[in-house]
C-alpha cells in the first residue's frame, strides 16, 4: 500500500511494481464491488492494482483480506440454476492513494504500508525518461528478486525467530530472503514490524469506540474493569453526552449487539496500548478489561 501526498509519483511506482511480474492489461483495475467480481478479476490476473484509492467499504476490505491470505470464492454461473463457478486462490495486491485506503485492523495487519516522500521540482523527470531507463533495469531488478525468492525458498524450512507478528509466515520469508537482499540478520523483521505499527495506529486513530473505550478505562477505571456491552456503552453514552454522540453519527453504534462486535475488532490496538480484553462466558457474556502487568490474565475466551 503506498502512500503519499501529490506529487510522490504513487501511480508510476505502481506501474513498476506490477510490470516487473505481471505487464497485463488493463494495468490498474477498479476496486471489485463484490466477492463475486473480486474472483472474476484474480481468474485473470496475477498481480491485482488500484490506483488513486480514496475509500472502501468494509465488504472490500475483507475480500482483499480474504484474497491476500487465499480464499475460495464460489458464485452461480449466470443463466444457470445449479452450476457453479469458483475461484481459490490467493493474489498480490498494490494500492495506492493519499491516506491509508482501510480503518480495518485486519487490513492493514496484511499490509506493508510505504510512504513515499514528495519529489522536489528540479529532480522530475518526464515519464518518458523514467520509462526508458527502467525497461534498462528490469532484467537486473527482475534477477534480483529471484534470487531473493530462490534464497527465501532455500533457507526458509530450517528459520526459527524469537518472535513472530501476525502474517508469521509472510515475516519468516522475508526474514529469509534477507542475505539475498544484502539485509542484516533482523533487519526485515524490524521494518515489517514498524510497518504494522504504522497500519495499527491508523487504524485505532479512526476507531471512535476504541479510542473512546481507552480514555474511559484511563479514567473513570484504572485498575481495570468488568461488564457487558449493555453496561459499557450506557457508561461511554452518560460520559460523552448526548451532543458528542449525534456528532460521532452513524459510527457510533446504537446497540449492545454492534457495540461487542466492535470491542472486539478493537481488542487487539487496545492490548498494544497496555490493557488486555477478555470475554467470559459465565451466563452472560462480560468483558473484562485488564492493565497489563498489573494483574494475572488467562487467554481463555
Amino acid at each position: 500500500m503506498l502512500v503519499g501526498e501529490q506529487g510522490t509519483a504513487k501511480s508510476t511506482a505502481v506501474e513498476m511494481l506490477k510490470n516487473l511480474v505481471d505487464p497485463t492489461s488493463p494495468l490498474h483495475r477498479n476496486l471489485p464491488p463484490d466477492e463475486r467480481e473480486a474472483s472474476v478479476a484474480a481468474a485473470n490476473t496475477w498481480v491485482m492494482s488500484y490506483d488513486n484509492i480514496s475509500r472502501m467499504t468494509a465488504e472490500q476490505s475483507d475480500t482483499l483480506c480474504k484474497l491476500s491470505t487465499r480464499a475460495g470464492f464460489s458464485y452461480r454461473k449466470l443463466h444457470s440454476d445449479d452450476e457453479e463457478s469458483t475461484f481459490d486462490g490467493g493474489r498480490p495486491q498494490i494500492l495506492n492513494g493519499i491516506t491509508p485506503t482501510s480503518n480495518a485492523s485486519d487490513f492493514n495487519s496484511r499490509a506493508i504500508i510505504v510512504r513515499l516522500a514528495p519529489i522536489p521540482s528540479d529532480r522530475r523527470r518526464p515519464k518518458q525518461d523514467i520509462e526508458a531507463a527502467f525497461r534498462v533495469e528490469v532484467p537486473f531488478i527482475l534477477g534480483a528478486l529471484l534470487d531473493a525468492a530462490s534464497t527465501a525458498i532455500r533457507r526458509r524450512p530450517g528459520l526459527t525467530l524469537p518472535e513472530l507478528p501476525r502474517m508469521a509466515d509472510f515475516a519468516l520469508l522475508g526474514e529469509a530472503s534477507a542475505p539475498a537482499l544484502g539485509w542484516e540478520e533482523g533487519a526485515f523483521l524490524h521494518a515489517y514490524s514498524r510497518s504494522l505499527a504504522g497500519g495499527d495506529a491508523a487504524s485505532f486513530e479512526s476507531d471512535i469506540v476504541g479510542r473512546e473505550v481507552l480514555a474511559w478505562l484511563k479514567a473513570d477505571h484504572p485498575q481495570g474493569f468488568t461488564g457487558t456491552s449493555t453496561q459499557i456503552l450506557e457508561a461511554l453514552n452518560a460520559r460523552l453526552g448526548p451532543d458528542k454522540i449525534r456528532a460521532f453519527g452513524k459510527s457510533w453504534p446504537q446497540m449492545a449487539s454492534i457495540m461487542g462486535g466492535r470491542l472486539d475488532r478493537a481488542g487487539p490496538a487496545m492490548r498494544a496500548r497496555g490493557w488486555h480484553m477478555e470475554v467470559r462466558h459465565s451466563g452472560t457474556r462480560t468483558r473484562s478489561f485488564t492493565p497489563i502487568g498489573s494483574a494475572e490474565t488467562d487467554d481463555a475466551l
